[in-house]
């Protein structure tokens, strides 16, 4: 089985500790470039996708529909700094709607 695609999207600060992995890693050097990114990312076909709290912060409606139509999974990590557990609860979000809880 081949290794997945993937990628990270990531803040300019978290961005260079990524670089030293061997995934695809996109920096948002402004909030306006991220909905363009991810969807370049899409487009590659990735199938991992993590994408640090700063950048997912400003994109989280785009961030649910993309994990809609597509089969790659979408995750959002901390960024370099305080988490503000942002994926936690957009995984909580996500729960409540398929479940109910």
């Amino acid at each position: 089985m081949p290794d997945p695609k993937i990628a990270i999207l990531a803040d300019p600060l978290s961005a260079d500790v990524f670089t030293l992995t061997d995934f695809r890693v996109r920096t948002a050097p402004a909030p306006d470039a991220a909905p363009a990114l991810l969807e370049e990312i899409l487009n590659q076909k990735c199938e991992i996708v993590f994408i640090t709290e700063p950048v997912a912060a400003t994109i989280q409606e785009q961030i649910r529909k993309a994990q809609e139509k597509t089969e790659a999974i979408i995750t959002v990590i901390p960024g370099v700094g305080a988490s503000r557990h942002l994926g936690k609860e957009m995984l909580l979000t996500m729960r409540r709607s398929v479940i109910g809880q």
